[in-house]
């Protein structure tokens, strides 16, 4: 399912087997609300988003490599702004979410096989009051660059609880995030 739309939600979906991203938000889409979704093994993202001023919430992503890219091209995105909340996140490997803009991800429960959220570009994520369990250990949150990807983001952790071994990466200053 894509969305290029505006002033728009989407509601109570169940998307599993499909051949590329689950739901995708365009750069055009604005004031977008996806609440309730059911998303599972997909050949890309459950979720992608590239349209500014989106919100997540009560959505059940499970079962993937990658759970969300927000921001898909290796450059910082200012102007992206997304909120999640109230999300379970289960056995995907990695991006919970993945960012190069600007997220808010609270209240949120991720059970991950590989690492957490990642941010990069310098794009901000304020991880707060979370639950990041790790399958067998590693990073809940990274900064990190490699590949296309040559300048680090920073992230605020707030009252996450860390289980399975899961970690907190330190190269990240959370000074600048949302500030």
């Amino acid at each position: 399912m894509s969305s290029g739309s505006s002033d728009g939600w989407s509601t109570h979906l169940c998307i599993e087997n499909a051949t590329s991203d689950g739901v995708h938000v365009w750069p055009t889409a604005r004031n977008v609300w996806l609440h309730h979704l059911s998303l599972s093994n997909v050949d890309d993202e459950l979720l992608g988003i590239d349209g500014p001023t989106v919100t997540v919430s009560w959505c059940h992503l499970r079962d993937n490599g990658y759970a969300t890219l927000v921001g898909g091209a290796a450059m910082p995105y200012p102007d992206l702004f997304v909120t999640f909340h109230h999300n379970h996140f289960s056995d995907n490997r990695e991006r919970h979410p993945r960012t190069r803009g600007r997220v808010h991800f609270y209240n949120n429960f991720v059970r991950f096989t590989g690492s957490g959220g990642r941010v990069s570009q310098n794009g901000h994520l304020l991880s707060e009051r979370n639950i990041y369990v790790a399958s067998a250990g590693g990073p809940a949150l990274l900064s990190r660059t490699g590949g296309a990807v040559t300048v680090p983001g920073n992230y605020r952790p707030f009252e996450d609880r860390l289980g399975g071994g899961a970690t907190l990466d330190p190269s990240h200053d959370p000074t600048g995030v949302f500030d």
